[in-house]
């Protein structure tokens, strides 16, 4: 999904790894630290990039909507 490549990151993304979602200084943030290793940072949602390319969430904040979170985007676009 376009929302994850949005989203900064310093690595290259491997099939089959788990990728977690950090709003930091106001920016989305990919990292492959795991929430209950980093805490204090706002986790948005985990991950995981399948073999064909698509980003399928495994979880998220219980009040996190991936459909509000796209459209947001959309308009701000």
């Amino acid at each position: 999904h376009m929302l994850m490549y949005d989203a900064y990151f310093g690595l290259e993304p491997i099939v089959g790894e788990t990728y977690h979602l950090y709003e930091l200084l106001g920016q989305r943030t990919l990292s492959m630290i795991a929430p209950e290793q980093w805490k204090g940072k706002k986790w948005i949602a985990s991950f995981r990039l399948n073999s064909d390319g698509q980003w399928k969430m495994e979880s998220c904040v219980d009040d996190f909507s991936l459909q509000e979170l796209i459209e947001s985007e959309e308009l701000a676009t």
